[in-house]
């Protein structure tokens, strides 16, 4: 079984992933952190979540909560990311970042730190939108190859990050 650490673990993607580890044989959740700001710190997950049976308490102690986890998972905003990341190279643990807008610094530092311990960047992790791709991949099959089809993308109006992105197929 592995042992994930979840960063960001109270935003719409933490959520569904703590709701996704709660109900998995291959995974167990052992940390969730959530920024100090958070009202809910300090309280077990179950008891902040709908449906949620995980027993773990949210914390604010991004070094202390991750030194017993085999990965972690970072779904928080890209400025929290780039704050974390002085976490990170200490833990020098197996790293997935769900983060959008990583800026050109960070990306640089990612790709340094790559080179003391693993680290997998997704940049998308939008159901929707990765479901719409799946889609439109099949659907261009009949359609002549030259087509050019671009899809702009918007983030939800609760994101403090405001990103349009166009992608070609």
């Amino acid at each position: 079984m592995i042992s994930i650490g979840l960063v960001g673990a109270t935003g719409q993607l933490g959520t569904e992933i703590v709701r996704f580890i709660d109900n998995s044989h291959e995974f167990k959740l052992i940390s969730a952190v959530s920024s100090f700001r958070n009202v809910n710190i300090g309280k077990r997950l179950s008891d902040i979540m709908d449906g949620v049976r995980s027993n773990v308490i949210l914390s604010n102690n991004l070094l202390e909560s991750m030194s017993g986890v085999d990965v972690i998972v970072d779904c928080t905003i890209s400025t929290a990311l780039e704050e974390n990341l002085f976490f990170y190279q200490q833990l020098k643990k197996p790293l997935l970042i769900a983060t959008t807008a990583i800026t050109e610094e960070v990306e640089n530092c990612l790709y340094t730190c790559s080179h003391d311990f693993p680290i997998c960047v997704c940049n998308n992790y939008s159901l929707l939108f990765n479901n719409l791709m799946t889609a439109l991949n099949l659907g261009l099959s009949h359609f002549p190859k030259d087509l050019d089809v671009d899809i702009v993308e918007t983030h939800s109006k609760k994101k403090k990050i405001f990103l349009v992105e166009q992608q070609s197929i």
